[in-house]
């Protein structure tokens, strides 16, 4: 390690000083979970209360139920259609309404409200209830599936097929 390190907010960091703003990886790896922890809790209170919210404006574009069919893998994944059924179950445009959410950026610190259209709403709250119900569904195998929607009935189901690989060897041509 270097004898010292110039800071711009600091000036010159002594050996002992940058001692002390180094983490363990433990340490770090316990901040991050804790952080991600009290994120997931904040999520899942914003999450009630803009399910409220949507679904009020599915109801008053006459939206009987969504689907929002994701897939991911290989360290991406994105929302790759949505679906929307009026109330005798025929298909029927996304509806053209706006609706305000709650936002809560990655690494921030405060619930932002924001008024947005309908399909972006529903793509938010689509990602945020992945990253807390299925962290990971977009890294290697990935998963894919629905985020169902009722209106009438008030619920929101998220769906999650998870991919895996099963590897097995078998020694051939010995004694079997």
């Amino acid at each position: 390690m270097p004898r010292f390190l110039r800071s711009r907010t600091h000036g010159v960091i002594g050996r002992n000083e940058l001692e002390e703003f180094i983490m363990e990886p433990s340490e770090w790896m316990t901040d991050y979970f804790d952080k991600q922890k009290s994120r997931n809790a904040r999520l899942k209170i914003s999450f009630k209360r803009n399910k409220t919210g949507i679904l009020n404006a599915l109801r008053e574009a006459n939206i009987a139920s969504a689907e929002l069919n994701y897939d991911g893998m290989g360290d991406s994944g994105c929302l790759e259609s949505a679906s929307f059924y009026s109330k005798d179950n025929k298909p029927t445009q996304t509806p053209e309404c706006s609706v305000a959410i709650e936002v809560f950026e990655f690494g921030a610190t405060l619930i932002e409200r924001k008024s947005m259209p309908i399909s972006e709403a529903l793509e938010t709250i689509a990602y945020d209830a992945l990253e807390v119900h299925h962290p990971g569904w977009e890294i290697n195998e990935g998963a894919y599936g629905i985020l169902r929607i009722e209106v009438e009935e008030g619920t929101m189901t998220l769906c999650c097929s998870l991919r895996s690989t099963d590897y097995t060897e078998t020694e051939i041509g010995g004694d079997e």
